[in-house]
């Protein structure tokens, strides 16, 4: 559990009682204590609500309170559908209902506007510039925030691009070094054998990735040993082809289809 408080996504009216929704579009929390109130059921028995739910329908987190923060019981959205169908008063359905409605304004236009009767034109219109404005610096934050990624990855897909316009071969500790992937040649062995793309007891690339074109295993010239058999030893190179799917596994996009994970 986060120490931080956790985000407000948004705060309205519903049914003549206050209503929250905690944590992201994608996966909102309620705080039981409102939902307990909003379909009668009393305060004190908001733990009791909480017990219908399965585990991973509810979470404990902080939230910002007038008094401070305090550590409360959240429901997730399942959890939320699961209570109000396991309650036998007719306000649930209408709750669940105007739950609906909120969630599906929030996740298309990334914010809810809250209307009373009594509000004039123009507050409506100044609550619809906040929520627009807010959705706008969400969305600028998440574009800055994938362009940021695309240019980390970027120098990994422009070199899976040259890779397979190279020739020639490198050994994996070279591999380790070119792709500046952070760690050298034993590590990189022990990554590879632990994705199934080398033997898990020896460090050998499977055939299948032979065949792909990705290795290449070349027997090098014997150990001759006085009054014993000569060793006979092969060493793994890595080709161009496979020096672009390991990049891939530790980031890099690929550049297109022949890099797709082998099966």
């Amino acid at each position: 559990m986060s120490t931080n408080p956790i985000q407000v996504l948004k705060q309205t009216e519903l049914l003549g009682h206050q209503f929250t929704v905690y944590g992201t579009a994608e996966n909102p929390l309620f705080l039981t204590k409102e939902v307990a109130d909003i379909i009668e059921y009393s305060a004190s028995n908001s733990s009791k609500l909480t017990n219908l739910v399965d585990r991973d329908e509810k979470v404990r987190n902080i939230i910002t309170t007038p008094g401070g923060n305090q550590e409360v019981w959240l429901l997730t959205e399942d959890g939320l559908y699961e209570a109000l169908f396991q309650s036998r008063k007719p306000i649930a359905k209408e709750f669940k209902k105007g739950v609906k409605e909120i969630l599906k304004t929030i996740r298309k236009t990334g914010g809810y506007i809250a209307t009373k009767q009594d509000d004039t034109p123009e507050e409506i219109m100044a609550r619809a510039l906040i929520v627009a404005q807010e959705t706008i610096k969400r969305k600028e934050e998440r574009l800055k925030q994938l362009e940021e990624k695309n240019a980390k990855l970027q120098p990994k897909a422009d070199f899976a691009e040259a890779a397979f316009r190279a020739e020639g071969k490198v050994d994996i500790g070279q591999a380790a070094k070119i792709l500046n992937l952070g760690f050298g040649r034993n590590t990189l062995f022990g990554k590879l054998r632990d994705a199934g793309i080398f033997f898990k007891d020896r460090n050998e690339p499977k055939q299948k990735y032979i065949d792909a074109g990705y290795f290449e295993m070349t027997l090098l010239p014997p150990i001759r040993r006085d009054n014993h058999p000569d060793i006979l030893c092969q060493k793994v190179f890595c080709k161009p082809k496979g020096l672009a799917y390991i990049n891939h596994l530790f980031g890099g996009k690929p550049s297109d289809g022949k890099i797709a994970k082998i099966k």
